[in-house]
């Protein structure tokens, strides 16, 4: 029995239905009749479990159907809508195989077809959309039927349908009512008297009339389908729906998805970009990128403007290499960056030349070969003093396309240092600095550095430059002749020097007060005015160079004849020892390079040097990464930022969506509620939408993450081909496993709202 039990409903202040007691059969049709407003669709929402009573209760065979009324829904009730309320989108099967599946049911096909072959539906593929009114309502029939439903309630389900097609519906309600309640409200009196076992007049929210109608048996007797519970297989119309929204909606899914790919894209590379510098030494070629590398200089914090840092010996870098452990070394002499000339005489037309190198000195040995040789090199490595490897672009200014390699040319350091050497190699190359290093052998190094300074000692730069030995120093140390040793001592190691007492004359010397030329002159300055200069030390200077040996003033002496120069001035004199005359013509070395075959040794020696030695040190891989990371942290910024806007732009854009998807949705929720649907299924097609954003998001930002970080990577570090950025693969994995708690949040009023959707929904707009 299905038992109505002073069943009301009140909106407000307004009484929908009010106390109406009804005791239904099956086996009979009962129509529900009455004035717009009376009732009838309030009624109906009620016996469907669409509203719940506010006072009053539902019976099903004994039991009240508000216990568990999804079950009630999905299981023992079919509703039949005026518009039919079929889903668009699928087909004729999978819309009447819904119901079904909402309950859990194992169907067959050929149960189905049956079934529609008994309602006068064949065409089982074809889509909804495109069936007649006819057809659509006995198509809702089906789906009330299959789903096993023993209650049918049926909404003005002629109200759309020409005559004859109303008159089909009815005789099959007729004939569908044995072993099933059926309830139809309808505006239809006429065909409510011709079809009805039973008509219920609503007046105001009361039944006011109830009336029995005998009524010839149906010419068809249309048993209750025997729908089975097992063996056949189970299709899912639920997964199909959820691609079918998918469909509709796929331009604004994947434009939600590439607004997300590009969040976690760029949160991706601010994140990546931390750590950029490391990246880049990590996984670049060492001998490339040189991140073994230590430079070595002398500090020049303490030493004045008119004076130079002391130098390197052979023997100083030597010790400094073994004490430190380094795989080689080789020295660094100071001096202009050499040019290389096409012709040996530069002038009258031969101008063909290349200026500016960055020049690389390494010793001709199989650890630079190997170093040199990972470059891109045309040719080979030099095996011997007086060869080359040159620039690519130096080789463009000099030979303008003609073969280069086996040609001679020439090194120039200066006017006064120049050697001839041959190219047997090009590099092609551009290092770090987006230079290309011009190779030359340490010996060719010194011999230009020697070339400059036997020019300053033997070719005027400096004068009065004297070689102490024989007779000379016998003459100086009995104070006879030519030289009278004023105070002090002779030199007699590398480093000391006697000067003439003209050099502490007024004008010559940077000390103050000092007597005039003519007062040391005439003898009038005492001998212990000179001793207060002995143990000064100075760097020996010209007008065009400054050579490489600090010396210390040990004596002052007096010359009987001075040979005045040319614009009058006073020349000095300086007397040297045999070994510092010698140690004079010896280059000494700005600094050294120190190389250890591994970078994080090398940052550790550069520290120790720092701290043990007091002198300066610098690691060639940290300068690289302080350009990397400072570069790197204004790009995190930017990039940051950007993300942080796509992040709001994603919110606001998924909320929009959520919004639409709301609005479209509708209908369609409120038709699987009305077929039983539970939350949880509910949950599961919003969740596919939102699911499926997240997934091609995923995609997207694992392509982009290809694209983005190594581009902006080599940006940051100028376009240069040693920047192999690696792909981010746990950077992306924990951003996006971070964008999926942001997702689920944004989803979480989307389904909040469509939980709250019920068959009331579709019932409401015809009341």
């Amino acid at each position: 029995m299905l038992e109505l039990k002073g069943l009301t409903k009140q909106f407000g202040e307004t009484v929908a239905v009010n106390g109406v007691e009804l005791c239904l059969k099956k086996g009979e049709l009962c129509c529900i009749v009455g004035d717009s407003g009376s009732g009838k669709t309030t009624l109906l929402q009620m016996l469907g479990g669409s509203e719940a009573p506010t006072a009053g209760d539902v019976l099903l065979d004994g039991k009240s159907i508000f216990e568990d009324v999804s079950a009630h829904r999905a299981q023992r009730v079919g509703f039949v809508y005026q518009d039919f309320n079929l889903i668009e989108g699928l087909s004729v099967e999978e819309n009447v195989l819904l119901g079904a599946e909402l309950c859990g049911k194992t169907v067959s096909r050929e149960a189905v077809r049956e079934l529609l072959r008994s309602l006068g539906i064949s065409r089982l593929e074809q889509k909804v959309e495109t069936l007649s009114g006819g057809e659509k309502q006995r198509v809702t029939l089906a789906r009330a039927l299959f789903k096993g439903a023993d209650v049918i309630l049926a909404d003005e389900p002629t109200g759309n349908l020409d005559p004859t097609n109303a008159d089909k519906i009815f005789s099959l309600l007729q004939e569908l009512k044995e072993e099933r309640y059926v309830v139809v409200v309808t505006h239809d009196v006429e065909r409510a008297s011709r079809y009805a076992d039973r008509i219920v007049h609503l007046s105001v929210g009361r039944v006011d009339q109830d009336c029995r109608i005998a009524q010839e048996p149906p010419k068809l007797n249309a048993a209750k389908p025997s729908v089975p519970s097992s063996g056949g297989r189970k299709l899912r119309p639920l997964s199909t729906l959820a691609a079918n929204s998918l469909r509709r909606r796929w331009v604004r899914v994947l434009l939600i998805a590439l607004v997300m790919a590009l969040s976690v894209s760029t949160i991706t590379m601010a994140l990546e970009l931390q750590g950029l510098g490391r990246q880049v030494e990590g996984n670049v070629n060492i001998n490339y990128l040189e991140s073994d590398l230590v430079t070595v200089y002398y500090r020049d914090a303490n030493w004045t403007i008119t004076e130079t840092p002391p130098k390197f010996t052979a023997e100083d870098i030597a010790a400094l290499a073994a004490e430190y452990g380094a795989v080689d070394f080789v020295g660094k002499y100071s001096g202009n960056s050499p040019t290389l000339l096409l012709h040996e005489d530069n002038s009258l037309g031969n101008q063909a030349s290349a200026s500016g190198l960055t020049v690389k000195v390494v010793k001709l040995n199989e650890f630079f070969e190997e170093r040199v040789t990972s470059y891109d090199i045309e040719g080979r490595f030099p095996t011997a003093p007086g060869e080359i490897v040159i620039a690519a672009d130096a080789a463009k200014q000099l030979f303008r396309g003609e073969t280069a390699i086996g040609r001679q040319i020439y090194l120039r350091q200066s006017s006064r240092a120049k050697i001839p050497v041959t190219v047997v190699g090009i590099n092609h190359t551009v290092n770090p600095q987006e230079k290309i290093y011009t190779v030359i052998s340490d010996a060719d190094a010194t011999q230009l550095a020697a070339m400059e300074i036997a020019h300053l000692i033997e070719n005027g730069s400096l004068d009065g430059l004297l070689l102490v030995t024989g007779r000379a120093m016998v003459e100086v140390g009995q104070t006879t002749g030519q030289y009278q040793l004023l105070c002090g001592r002779l030199p007699s190691a590398s480093g000391e020097v006697m000067v003439s007492e003209s050099f502490f004359a007024e004008g010559e010397h940077k000390a103050q007060s000092l007597p005039t030329w003519e007062e040391v002159k005439a003898g009038n300055v005492p001998p212990s005015y000179f001793e207060s200069f002995l143990g000064e030390t100075f760097t020996l200077g010209g007008m065009e160079a400054t050579l490489e040996q600090p010396v210390t003033v040990v004596g002052v002496y007096h010359v009987d004849n001075y040979v005045p120069r040319e614009d009058g001035s006073v020349p000095r004199y300086m007397l040297f020892s045999e070994t510092g005359w010698k140690a004079l013509h010896t280059p000494l070395f700005q600094g050294v390079d120190l190389y250890f075959g591994d970078a994080e040794r090398a940052v550790e020696v550069k520290e120790q040097v720092t701290l043990e030695k007091n002198l300066k040190a610098e690691a060639k891989v940290e300068t690289l990464r302080d350009r990397v990371e400072n570069w790197s942290v204004l790009y995190t910024l930017v990039v940051g930022a950007i993300g942080l806007v796509l992040i709001f732009i994603l919110i606001i854009t998924l909320l929009t969506f959520s919004k639409i998807l709301i609005a479209e949705r509708k209908q369609e929720i409120a038709i699987l509620r009305s077929l039983g649907a539970r939350g949880a299924q509910i949950v599961r097609l919003v969740l596919v939408d939102f699911g499926t954003i997240y997934l091609a998001a995923a995609a997207m930002s694992a392509l982009l993450a290809i694209l983005f970080p190594s581009a902006l990577g080599n940006i940051i570090t100028g376009a240069l081909p040693y920047v192999k950025v690696q792909y981010p693969v746990l950077t992306l994995l924990l951003t996006n496993a971070a964008a999926l708690p942001l997702l689920l949040l944004l989803s979480l009023p989307t389904v909040s709202r469509m939980l709250r959707i019920t068959p009331a929904t579709l019932l409401k707009r015809y009341a």
